[in-house]
């Protein structure tokens, strides 16, 4: 390994200089002194980020906003940290980076942070120094020439405060980028390399702060430091990543690079001259648009679950459609069946000289292994296929909002242990050639009022034990009853006007409300309407099992579920 070449830059206030930019592009007449970045933490703002004039006069991070306020003078310029921007912004510059090298990746935390569940949690506790670009610079000589010469080219290009270090290993260079005295640090061999690190920190290890406090604790500061101790001691006190560490910094174990890769695009359009005035042309130039996009997606072995439709006239109008499906698809005769009456249902203003269709959310196709059973068995793929294109159909007609899940909660309540919930559409914007002209003439869909809520359903499907009913009543349903005992299944009810004989009956099951929930400043109605309940699973002389309970506080009699 000792011919390879990697390069790390280090931005120390990338999220300040990101702010400062954008600040630079909405208002460039604005100049302020400082420049804070705040965050919600334990009930009260706390600065997230500080600029260097900032830090300067003695603003730290997690300081309270109230006590650096105090500090910093009255031209200020305050923002919500939004560290999902930062890191969406540096994977952008990583992007740019590729002219450098054909392997560019940002750091690996940075990176698993961002393509996690929830990249916004993880990125606000993520340590700044994790901002930071890696290039692997093997086999670049002949290109960049010196490698001092790289540096000061890229130092040129810059903007903001960075540091730049290249080392024969990944750790090395991430290690001098963000501890090295000067910059750029270039060490250029192996054996030069530890002579270079011996000095700093234990932390240019990027070990956890557990293991750092043990060293710290046995007088281990620096790198240098280490040598002291046999290998196999450290390993045995210290665990293996501190050995795992080591190895990467001194090229015994090779460390891989998260490279980042531009997404594809894909966008079809057309310009007509002449343009297009029978509507029969149109609705077949839009097909066969979409035509294409499906086909270059199942080329990608791609699917898209959003597609927006811009159609311009000869007046310079601006007509856009934004189709949201419910599952993402590549199936162009799904998708004509969809589009067809969509199209059919918009109105030009006048001839039609261009049309743009761009699909976006893209995923993976998944491919499955083909059934060895009977014809007679239903294929699993195909049900999903078909369940998809009918949710797509409703998406397109009713809207992606108003198409409800259902999830699974933790509360023993019936009511509580499930709820609703829609996937709304999120923001998006038009095709960049059409952006520009459908916001000059106020064309945004976004600037419409929403759907108002779909109304609760009469039946709610209940995803709950076994031995509970798959459809549950909202509200449960009021009945009137005799039973023989207080703790007895009724003899008979009266439900929906019909008097229905209970031939058998199981219960008791009490079903209290949960006691550490009760606030009832911040209980909502639902919440305060739950009593104490006894329920009984019954069934009537027609064979239908009911489940009903009996309120504790009342004895009212309720029909609350039933298995079909």
């Amino acid at each position: 390994m000792g011919d390879r070449h990697y390069m790390c830059i280090y931005f120390p206030e990338w999220s300040i200089d990101v702010t400062r930019r954008a600040l630079r592009a909405r208002a460039p007449h604005l100049s302020p002194k400082a420049l804070l970045l705040t965050s919600r933490a334990l009930n009260q703002i706390v600065i997230a980020r500080a600029c260097q004039h900032a830090r300067a006069l003695g603003v730290r991070e997690t300081m309270s906003y109230a006590l650096a306020k105090a500090l910093v003078p009255d031209e200020t310029h305050v923002e919500t940290f939004d560290p999902v921007r930062d890191a969406q912004a540096l994977h952008t510059l990583a992007l740019w980076f590729g002219r450098f090298s054909p392997i560019v990746g940002v750091d690996s935390e940075l990176h698993q942070q961002l393509h996690s569940k929830d990249p916004r949690a993880g990125l606000s506790s993520l340590d700044p120094r994790h901002y930071g670009i890696a290039l692997d610079l093997t086999g670049t000589e002949r290109v960049h020439g010196d490698s001092a010469a790289l540096c000061d080219r890229i130092n040129s290009l810059l903007q903001g405060t960075r540091r730049i270090a290249i080392s024969p290993t990944l750790s090395g260079a991430w290690a001098l980028s963000r501890y090295a005295p000067t910059s750029p640090y270039i060490v250029r061999t192996l054996t030069e390399l530890s002579a270079h690190v011996s000095h700093l920190p234990v932390q240019a290890l990027r070990i956890d702060d557990t293991t750092r406090k043990k060293l710290v604790d046995v007088g281990v500061r620096t790198i240098g430091d280490l040598d002291r101790f046999p290998r196999v001691t450290l390993g045995q006190r210290f665990g293996k990543q501190l050995m795992c560490r080591l190895s990467q910094l001194y090229g015994g174990l090779s460390e891989q690079i998260h490279t980042v890769a531009p997404q594809p695009t894909y966008r079809e359009h057309a310009t007509f001259e002449p343009p297009l005035t029978h509507r029969n042309a149109i609705v077949t130039a839009i097909e066969n648009l979409f035509a294409r996009i499906i086909a270059s997606l199942s080329k990608s072995h791609a699917v898209a679950k959003l597609f927006l439709l811009a159609v311009r006239d000869t007046e310079g109008h601006v007509v856009h459609k934004e189709l949201s499906l419910a599952s993402a698809t590549n199936d162009a005769a799904h998708l004509r069946a969809i589009v067809y009456p969509i199209v059919e249902g918009l109105r030009f203003c006048g001839e039609v000289s261009h049309i743009a269709i761009e699909a976006r959310e893209i995923a993976r196709t998944s491919t499955a292994q083909t059934n060895f059973h009977s014809e007679s068995s239903p294929d699993p793929e195909a049900v999903s296929r078909a369940y998809g294109a009918l949710l797509n159909s409703f998406a397109v007609r009713l809207g992606k909002d108003r198409i409800l899940k259902t999830t699974l909660t933790a509360s023993h309540i019936p009511e509580r242990s499930f709820r609703y919930h829609s996937e709304v559409l999120r923001p998006s914007t038009l095709p960049a050639a059409l952006a520009e002209s459908s916001h000059h003439y106020g064309l945004d869909k976004r600037s419409a009022a929403a759907p108002p809520p779909p109304p609760p359903p009469l039946a709610s499907p209940y995803v709950g034990p076994l031995d509970r009913p798959p459809v549950l009543l909202s509200p449960p349903e009021p009945i009137i009853s005799i039973a023989m005992l207080p703790d007895r299944p009724p003899s008979w009810i009266r439900w929906r006007g019909a008097k229905l004989t209970i031939t058998y009956g199981i219960g008791p099951e009490r079903i209290a409300p949960e006691w550490w929930r009760q606030d009832p400043q911040h209980e909502t109605q639902e919440e305060q309407a739950f009593y104490e309940r006894d329920y009984f699973t019954v069934q009537d002389d027609a064979g239908r099992w009911l489940w009903v309970f009996r309120r504790l506080d009342t004895q009212e009699w309720f029909v609350h579920g039933v298995w079909r």
